[in-house]
């Protein structure tokens, strides 16, 4: 198969801000000729919020992420708050190799402290943590074995670092089970999810939330081209299910790779966080 060369996205999380609502239906009085009564449901389904809704139900669980080594100016990134105790989740490319590294709230400037708890390079995951806090909101986790091509998306984080609360845009699953080479080919990855929607430098480890506000990936990359013009709206995400297959391992203080392997380490074939040349993101 064609190899696709893959930018990593190095600031803040992109969110969706479209999702596609429920069409109203017109009621038929029951009253009708030869029409019977609709069939009542004991428990229908709720209909999928709005982007608005989405967005202010969720932002308060993603966090902008900033790692430094020292060496070059710190790279940033998105995370998502997964327990009110503040474990977050977020891409090992944003946080590897970090001496520090500290995370912001939504809608905050204050730089809180997170250590590095685990991280799977394989996987591209890292889990980190922040100390002395409580009663954090948490991001829920979707099945995600049941995204279909064509569902409605809404992606969120820290794109370029514009500000200190969430950006978002909105789009749809444009395919399953992609698989993606990183920049130099040193790095390939499986099963993800393509989607159209925005995502740009610092989404990295942001939300792909679907229609009820969930989270049914991980924002992790976008596709390029090495000898033409860039692809436009064709983004990565790790699907939520590999996700939490990941979660007892790095909470060990080591990766998931026994429970869900993948493919080779991905971290050299991702442009530095400072790249901003070419296809670098």
């Amino acid at each position: 198969m064609a190899t696709i060369a893959v930018m990593a996205l190095l600031v803040g999380a992109v969110t969706g801000a479209g999702v596609l609502e429920a069409e109203n239906l017109h009621s038929v009085p029951a009253s009708a000729a030869g029409v019977a009564p609709p069939t009542k449901v004991a428990n229908p389904p709720a209909p999928p919020a709005a982007a608005s809704q989405i967005v202010k139900s969720v932002s308060p669980s993603i966090v902008a992420v900033t790692a430094a080594n020292g060496n070059h100016s710190p790279d940033t990134g998105t995370g998502m708050i997964i327990t009110s105790t503040g474990q977050i989740l977020t891409n090992n490319h944003v946080v590897e190799g970090a001496t520090v590294i500290s995370v912001a709230l939504n809608g905050s400037t204050t730089q809180l402290p997170a250590v590095l708890v685990g991280a799977d390079p394989d996987q591209d995951v890292a889990l980190l943590q922040i100390t002395n806090q409580t009663g954090l909101a948490a991001v829920a986790f979707a099945d995600s074995t049941q995204v279909q091509v064509g569902d409605p998306v809404v992606a969120i984080g820290n794109p370029l670092a514009l500000g200190d609360s969430a950006s978002v845009t909105s789009g749809i699953i444009s395919a399953l089970n992609r698989q993606i080479t990183a920049g130099d080919s040193t790095g390939t990855f499986t099963g993800l999810f393509q989607t159209n929607a925005a995502v740009t430098p610092g989404n990295s480890g942001g939300a792909l939330l679907n229609s009820s506000g969930q989270v049914i990936g991980m924002n992790t990359a976008i596709a390029g081209s090495t000898d033409g013009p860039s692809a436009q709206n064709i983004g990565f995400a790790i699907p939520s299910n590999q996700l939490e297959a990941l979660m007892s391992g790095l909470e060990s203080g080591g990766d998931g790779s026994s429970s869900n392997p993948a493919g080779s380490d991905p971290s050299g074939g991702y442009q530095s966080p400072d790249g901003y040349g070419g296809l670098a993101f």
